[in-house]
């Protein structure tokens, strides 16, 4: 294998369902001087034998096999080993455009101060559709926003630089907001973050995953990593919130009655503007080679 210019870390636990689609939209990049880092957890379905399948005929594809102990352990092991500062990042139930690499680690060169850039997404459900699309903020200042707890950025469609996650001690053991934690840490420290506006990434939303199960207590660390004073009342309606929104943006099950009148109408209209999102951004689509060949299968 050619020495590597990027290391691609990835944590899998019971992910078999889409593996194979994410790896092979990594293992078709136009970008071919990388390694990819899979960490499999513990897992108990075929994640395992699936990663060993691929690592056996490739062997940019990195295994990691360990005992569970979580998604931010698993995280950390996983930076440790990889070998290269320009890390990107991906879940295992995500696909990739098939330019992401390549323009990934073009960016980090013309950017040499910048410690992280992230990207737009589109969102996919379970049977990689496209069902929505990350919220874009005009005039953003992606910095300003981070420092003032304004905007999230989607952990794995990010790329950053290893020494300077590991400047801040890697990932902070703060479960169900690890990533903001680590962006704070990271802003403390001045560090740069760069928005990148393209759609070069496919997000997996479904109504069973890890954030959605635990909305409740993500929410309270997103919040208490940001250090901002609430309440459990704020907490619960920002679910509540976040319940009426999933059901009117990515179809997912209603759950709440009663809705309040301003949230439905303002959902809505936001179910629209991401349409026209998807509609804007829809040559990028062209370039999502594993959508197609899951739409095929």
């Amino acid at each position: 294998m050619t020495s590597p210019l990027v290391s691609v870390l990835m944590c899998v636990y019971n992910g078999a369902n889409l593996l194979p689609f994410t790896i092979e939209s990594i293992l078709e990049q136009t970008f071919t001087r990388f390694e990819c880092i899979i960490v499999n957890d513990g897992s108990t379905d075929d994640s395992l034998s699936i990663i060993e399948k691929y690592a056996a005929i490739d062997d940019r594809i990195k295994l990691i096999n360990k005992p569970n102990s979580g998604l931010i352990n698993s995280l950390n092991v996983g930076l440790q080993a990889c070998t290269c500062d320009i890390v990107i990042r991906h879940d295992a139930e995500d696909i990739s455009h098939k330019n992401r690499f390549e323009i990934l680690y073009n960016e980090m060169l013309q950017r040499p101060d910048v410690a992280c850039v992230a990207t737009l997404s589109f969102f996919i459900n379970t049977s990689l559709q496209v069902i929505g699309f990350s919220p874009l903020q005009p005039g953003l200042d992606l910095n300003e926003a981070l420092d003032k707890n304004q905007t999230k950025i989607w952990h794995p469609n990010v790329v950053y630089r290893k020494k300077d996650v590991l400047s801040v001690g890697g990932y902070p053991n703060v479960p169900h907001a690890e990533d903001h934690a680590l962006w704070k840490l990271m802003r403390q420290k001045g560090l740069t973050f760069f928005m990148l506006r393209k759609p070069i990434y496919a997000y997996l939303k479904e109504p069973t995953g890890v954030s959605y199960n635990n909305m409740f207590t993500q929410v309270k660390a997103v919040v208490d990593a940001g250090n901002i004073t609430t309440t459990d009342d704020t907490i619960a309606a920002i679910v509540t919130r976040n319940r009426i929104r999933n059901q009117y943006l990515y179809g997912f099950p209603k759950e709440i009655d009663n809705q309040p009148l301003f949230w439905v109408m303002y959902f809505k209209l936001l179910a629209v503007y991401q349409r026209l999102l998807i509609f804007k951004y829809r040559s990028y689509l062209k370039g999502f080679t594993a959508l197609k060949q899951k739409q095929k299968a």
